[in-house]
């Protein structure tokens, strides 16, 4: 049987990160590949996972403040911690770890095929843009190099040219999931970049819903709007969730980890990535500034709404075009009818050819 070995950021305590990881890990053995996750950690990507760690600003400064804030988030981080990591235990076919590039050299993993890919894994903020590990530098001669639906934020500047694009350039396969992206970098790249859809689109909406009835008994007993607020976009969300939930006279669900209360929220829960998929799939509406928010609610067919957020508008557009579906996503000047319905026919049939094209990649780049 050949095999096939997948880097990614897998790590974060993010539910789009950990499903998109499974998502290409499934596909992937749908076309009978033996498959394995490389269990990469390096610390710039789980040092907020660190129960000394304070994120916040206003916070790391004073003794006090600093010792308040560890003791109040470290239940929660702990119970996310706990979370995440009995969804990779059983569904996720991880290496050992490997903290480090030079870890992995040493390793000498063995697989006929190499996929780096998808979720944040050339970005420049987060300083993956400069980690040869996420560019398969690792990869022995001989073997295949396979991006697939890789992303970030790639500014043209010196830094990227000389460390980013060559490390692009030694890939034998080379996808990425932002067409935004693709158009601003390709002109330095030698070979042509694919377009191709996030990995959660790989699978079906059942067989998601197969996936989180495996594991959970978690059944919400009441109709509600949903809202999964991220980053420096969450109090803009959390307005326009608000306001679609008075307007469906109906409760409002927060799906977050976040010790702080808001008085607006009826029901607020740290779940399993499991638990994220059956609060989606059983909400009335969800209101999200979320790329993954966003793709599980065209793939489960939710009628959802989607705020911009700062770093991350440039992949919720692109998928929303692909889909045909731009008038779900709220800026800051529009009123809105949060009762208006998508058009979900519409969007299956956009993305169907998508989601064919991005498969066809992945098969041509196996069988060449």
């Amino acid at each position: 049987m050949r095999s096939a070995c997948i880097i990614t950021m897998h790590c974060p305590l993010n539910y789009g990160a950990i499903l998109q990881t499974y998502a290409l890990q499934t596909y992937l053995e749908s076309l009978g590949l033996n498959v394995r996750v490389i269990d990469y950690r390096p610390e710039y990507a789980v040092c907020d996972q660190h129960l000394m760690y304070v994120g916040s600003e206003k916070y790391k400064n004073n003794f006090f403040s600093r010792w308040a804030y560890r003791f109040l988030k470290a239940p929660s981080k702990i119970a996310r911690i706990r979370k995440f990591g009995r969804f990779a235990k059983n569904e996720l076919h991880l290496t050992p770890v490997y903290e480090t590039y030079e870890e992995i050299c040493e390793a000498h993993l063995n697989a006929d095929f190499f996929f780096c890919g998808s979720d944040q894994i050339w970005n420049i903020v987060s300083g993956s843009h400069k980690d040869p590990s996420y560019f398969l530098d690792f990869v022995p001669a001989g073997k295949k190099r396979i991006s697939y639906a890789a992303s970030g934020n790639l500014p043209v500047s010196d830094e990227v040219r000389n460390i980013t694009f060559p490390m692009i350039n030694k890939i034998d396969c080379i996808s990425m999931r932002e067409d935004s992206t693709i158009a601003t970098i390709q002109p330095f790249i030698n070979k042509h970049i694919v377009h191709v859809c996030d990995p959660v689109f790989l699978l079906k909406d059942g067989e998601w819903r197969e996936l989180y009835k495996k594991h959970s008994s978690f059944k919400p007993t009441e109709k509600y709007v949903l809202v999964y607020p991220m980053g420096n976009g969450e109090e803009n969300t959390m307005d326009h969730a608000f306001k679609c939930a008075k307007q469906m006279n109906l409760p409002l669900y927060r799906i977050s980890a976040s010790i702080r209360k808001d008085g607006r929220v009826d029901k607020q829960f740290n779940v399993t990535p499991y638990d994220f998929l059956v609060l989606i799939d059983n909400a009335e509406c969800i209101v999200t500034n979320s790329f993954h928010g966003t793709s599980f609610s065209i793939i489960l067919q939710k009628q959802f709404w989607t705020c911009e957020a700062e770093g991350s508008n440039q992949r919720i557009v692109s998928i929303l075009s692909k889909a045909g579906l731009l008038k779900r996503m709220i800026d800051k000047n529009r009123i809105i009818d949060y009762s208006e319905k998508c058009n979900f026919e519409q969007a299956a049939q956009k993305l169907k050819e998508h989601i064919s094209r991005s498969k066809a990649f992945i098969q041509s780049s196996i069988n060449e």
